[in-house]
């Protein structure tokens, strides 16, 4: 089995190992295992190793070796960056889905959502500030996916 660490926020490390464990085994049977088969080569002359950017965490992704045979287990390291950019935007974007299917619009309301949504993956205050994700919510909700739930949500409060 080869392990790949992922460098990614301590949040979206919080948010990925209460969904997925300690550890992530690639499947393609959810997202995750989808977004990386999709990057994985078998061989390449461009390999440059892990790409590390300032990040306070990592999260290992192992590939069986029957995986290694069919799909590879080479991912460049620009794309290691993408995953991590993928989880955090995934992370962002099951917050931002409870706050649709269980907030009225107040700003009381989305922040108490936000805040038990960030308890339910042991996600505190020192990973993210709250303010820090209400202020993307409020740049982000009214742009795909989430304007449509946006919109719905305002017409029915008419």
């Amino acid at each position: 089995m080869v392990t790949i660490d992922i460098p990614v926020s301590s949040y979206v490390k919080k948010f990925m190992t209460t969904l997925y464990g300690d550890n992530y085994t690639l499947s393609l049977n959810d997202t995750l295992g989808n977004a990386i088969t999709a990057l994985l080569m078998k061989k390449t002359n461009n390999y440059n190793g892990l790409y590390k950017k300032g990040r306070d965490s990592v999260y290992s992704i192992h590939i069986s070796f029957s995986q290694m045979k069919n799909e590879g287990c080479i991912i460049r390291k620009n794309n290691i960056h993408l995953i991590g950019q993928f989880c955090d935007k995934y992370f962002r974007e099951t917050i931002f889905l409870s706050i649709f299917t269980s907030s009225n619009d107040g700003k009381d309301n989305v922040k108490d959502t936000m805040r038990k949504a960030l308890q339910a993956f042991n996600i505190t205050e020192d990973d993210i500030a709250l303010d820090t994700l209400y202020r993307y919510y409020l740049r982000k909700r009214n742009l795909p996916p989430f304007s449509k739930f946006y919109k719905q949500k305002i017409a029915a409060k008419s």
